[in-house]
């Protein structure tokens, strides 16, 4: 269901037929708009004009990113479902509610089953709980006609998308504000030599054809030395995980970390080579990489699950540098509208009466790491 059939869905038991879908649709989104807190740009409530209502309900335009950018608000399914008393007493007919909730949770059902919990469980689930649960559910889906067959999965204003074209057009050039993360395939010997075909091998190192190959051959054309780019791939593997420096073959699923003035390279291992020099891997050892490429940098992957409001908060810095620690918070979650500045704490604790500059054990010190 998304926010269109959402809408359609309620106005069947709507006391006032004859509202306007303006005015209904800004009706279904004002517990929501409360919750958040969301403003237009002259400080005032949130609210759909006419035309972006019509394109909204025919599936032609998608959620306003204003309203998806609330979905990572602390408690904001608490106060959107507190916040539906008032439509449910205004808008909705007396009687009618059980019949709504019987259709609301036939069509999450239908779905994916993210309502089965509604069902066997929780019969006597209240109805504004059921209301705040689908709509914030249809603002972080897309809507209606404009999803697209790139669109692998949204979470807020944030989607995995496939792209077509050449990943590395993307991966090179000038200096980037924010470095982008690349991910390359290689193979378990995190080879950096490329094989040309008028070389004649009948088994290449690596082909230029992989995507491997390309990303050797794109580092040499922007100037990368390739002669060290071994060594710098080894010393990697040596500070991660503690390998001997010229290693044969390493695990799948070895990540080793590469960095340019436009991106961040995460080489992963997935593939081995046989005897003839043919690349191969399992389906489950593809998965068990990819898996462990999510994890490489846990203060990115903490900053993500903050963004995506899963988490209130996270800890870092006593395994990370202090470099380490703020990127994801400055590129990730970065600061608050209006803010311009970061700066920085931290608190000792020590036995009371142990140190005379503690003498309650406690100490805070304030921008000793960053004041930007």
């Amino acid at each position: 269901m998304d926010f269109a059939e959402y809408v359609k869905c309620l106005k069947k038991y709507v006391v006032n037929q004859d509202i306007s879908d303006e005015e209904f649709v800004n009706a279904v989104l004002e517990p929501y708009v409360m919750a958040g807190k969301i403003k237009n740009k002259q400080k005032e409530d949130y609210w759909l004009n006419k035309s972006r209502v019509s394109r909204l309900l025919s599936g032609q335009d998608d959620i306003p990113k204003a309203l998806r950018n609330s979905l990572g608000k602390v408690g904001i399914y608490e106060e959107t479902r507190d916040n539906f008393d008032n439509f449910i007493q205004d808008y909705l007919v007396e009687g009618g509610t059980e019949n709504l909730k019987v259709e609301l949770k036939k069509n999450m059902i239908n779905d994916d089953d993210k309502a089965s919990d509604f069902n066997d469980k929780n019969n006597m689930v209240d109805l504004k709980e059921l209301l705040a649960t689908i709509l914030i559910e249809t603002i972080r889906l897309p809507n209606g006609e404009i999803v697209g067959d790139t669109e692998l999965a949204r979470n807020g204003a944030y989607s995995v998308k496939v792209i077509y074209g050449d990943i590395f057009n993307r991966a090179f050039g000038k200096k980037c504000k924010n470095k982008r993360i690349i991910v390359v395939p290689v193979d378990t010997m995190f080879r950096t030599y490329v094989t040309r075909s008028y070389e004649n091998q009948p088994y290449p190192e690596v082909s230029p054809k992989t995507i491997h190959g390309q990303w050797i051959i794109r580092m040499e054309q922007s100037g990368e030395d390739i002669t060290s780019l071994g060594d710098r791939i080894f010393e990697n593997l040596k500070n991660t995980y503690g390998c001997d420096v010229g290693k044969d073959i390493y695990p799948k699923g070895t990540i080793a970390v590469i960095e340019n003035n436009c991106s961040i390279f995460y080489l992963v291992a997935l593939s081995e080579f046989d005897k003839h020099n043919n690349a191969y891997a399992t389906k489950e050892e593809v998965l068990a990489a990819a898996k462990a490429a999510a994890l490489k940098d846990y203060t990115m992957y903490g900053a993500l699950i903050l963004k995506a409001g899963d988490a209130d908060g996270f800890v870092s810095g006593a395994c990370h540098s202090t470099a380490n620690t703020l990127r994801p918070g400055l590129q990730v979650i970065k600061t608050a509208p209006g803010c311009s500045t970061v700066s920085s704490c931290f608190i000792m604790v020590a036995p009371e009466n142990s140190n005379k500059y503690l003498p309650n054990g406690i100490a805070v010190f304030g921008d000793c790491a960053i004041n930007i």
